[in-house]
């Protein structure tokens, strides 16, 4: 897969890491001893953790359940938009692992027997993530509940891990109750720009990589800044920018690359379809290589995210349609996204943009071996025929030998098509005008469906209008 284009073992950026993996920057290592001591020893039966989406709250808390301590029973609660009763149920349900009373008063019974039977020093935890979508009436009910068990010793404890907005569900006049029984209290911090770095370096060290190896300085500094230094947004980022550059055949990822990653990553949700549905192609058209007996399936996923990518261009979004043109042009020239491309206006929204099959040179040529159908066209036919051809089993279309030019014929030069090219981008750039469209398709009459061009297609330009500075011809 992409990795392997940088040297590494394996993806470095997950989203999820097995809880021995973590790295513990100074602010995790702080959140993970109050959740600790929350669970063995805060005698008040509230600990508060907060901080931003991102910055690792719940894999500190996975981290902490895993270690299974012999005096604790825990219970982690996901969902607190679940009624009181709803969450009732549920805890009685992990503690005594049967089939749970409906009523409230009964499942009350139901832990009071349970908090009974704990041995002196033994409590029960329960974590609720998310904390901040609690209703405040349902936080008012756990106040309530944590008086149950032995009065000498606090049986039953609470953790809410939470986003900073929680703070002022607490600060409600209504919870100022609840606000005084929360002893340990911790802030999960974005990481500083040493341990953001520190972080990257780690999750590459771990799959047999270097920051050098795969980040250029400047993009690195770049990747981290607009990342505020949150974990989450920085796996995000660099998983990105490493699929842009691999799909570039770019051999480490540069500032250019890193600013259309973080461009993507923050525009329309068109943006990001285009330059990273055409990714993901380049990805499963290179799997498609190390697995032949599934090559058919392979390339109708990636005909699948190439025909999202066309229908992004279509929806009229022109940053998208610029974004995701700088990339497939990358793919093709020696100072990736800096070549020169035709204006957005001047192609029309109702042709299809042609949809690299692999995005990189060498997998053209093992794509195009199973050519994939695309555009409006082809997919009404095969919604109205079912016996047309589909993606995996359509057959590269018949071209016939363009005839013998005559002294009255005009002369024509041969250009290959490029990802990204159409017959009226072709016109606009050799004839002059994106109107002489029907010219190319009188010229090239062998052609049988117009709308749809592969890369590296011959096309026939008539060499009178031709413009020997911007020949592609082989």
């Amino acid at each position: 897969m992409y990795y392997r284009h940088f040297g590494l073992s394996g993806p470095p950026f997950q989203f999820a890491m097995p809880p021995g993996e973590l790295f513990m920057s100074r602010p995790h290592r702080e959140a993970l001893a109050a959740l600790e001591w929350g669970l063995l020893h805060e005698p008040s039966g509230f600990t508060l953790l907060l901080g931003e989406s991102g910055t690792g709250k719940t894999s500190l808390v996975s981290a902490v359940l895993a270690r299974r301590y012999e005096t604790v029973r825990a219970v982690c609660l996901a969902d607190p938009k679940l009624s009181f009763t709803e969450m009732l149920r549920f805890v009685v349900q992990r503690i005594v692992a049967l089939d749970p009373p409906a009523g409230k008063a009964d499942l009350t019974a139901s832990l009071d027997a349970f908090l009974a039977k704990l041995k002196r020093g033994e409590r029960l935890v329960i974590v609720i993530d998310e904390a901040q979508d609690l209703e405040p009436a349902n936080l008012e009910e756990l106040r309530l509940l944590s008086n149950h068990g032995r009065p000498d010793e606090k049986q039953l404890c609470f953790i809410l891990v939470g986003q900073p907005e929680f703070a002022r569900t607490l600060a409600l006049p209504a919870l100022n109750a609840l606000s005084q029984r929360i002893g340990a209290r911790a802030t999960l911090a974005p990481l500083s720009r040493e341990e953001a770095e520190g972080y990257v370096g780690y999750r590459l060290k771990r799959q047999n990589g270097t920051i050098e190896q795969v980040f250029s300085p400047s993009a690195l500094n770049y990747l981290l800044a607009q990342s505020r230094r949150i974990p989450r947004r920085i796996n995000t980022l660099c998983h990105n920018a490493m699929l842009l550059a691999y799909a570039a055949g770019a051999t480490r990822v540069s500032a250019a690359i890193a600013r259309l990653a973080v461009r993507e990553y923050d525009g329309f949700t068109g943006g990001r379809a285009v330059g990273l549905a055409r990714c993901w192609a380049a990805r499963l058209c290179a799997a498609a290589k190390t697995q032949p007996l599934r090559r058919a399936g392979v390339l109708a996923a990636a005909a699948g995210l190439g025909f999202i990518g066309a229908q992004a261009l279509l929806s009229g979004f022109p940053a998208a349609e610029r974004a995701s043109s700088n990339a497939a042009e990358a793919a093709h020239s020696d100072s990736p996204l800096k070549m020169k491309l035709p204006q957005p206006a001047l192609l029309p929204r109702h042709r299809l943009r042609t949809v690299s099959a692999a995005f990189r040179p060498e997998a053209v040529s093992e794509a195009a071996t199973t050519p994939i159908v695309l555009g409006p066209k082809a997919d009404a036919g095969r919604l109205g025929n079912p016996k047309a051809p589909t993606a995996s089993t359509a057959q590269p279309p018949i071209m016939d030998r363009p005839p013998a030019a005559s002294e009255s014929s005009p002369r024509m030069q041969v250009v290959r098509v490029k990802p990204g090219d159409t017959l009226t981008g072709l016109a606009q750039r050799y004839l002059g005008s994106a109107t002489r469209v029907k010219d190319l398709e009188l010229a090239n009459s062998r052609l049988r469906n117009a709308d749809l061009l592969y890369p590296g297609q011959e096309i026939d330009i008539p060499t009178s209008r031709l413009d020997a500075a911007d020949t592609g011809a082989r």
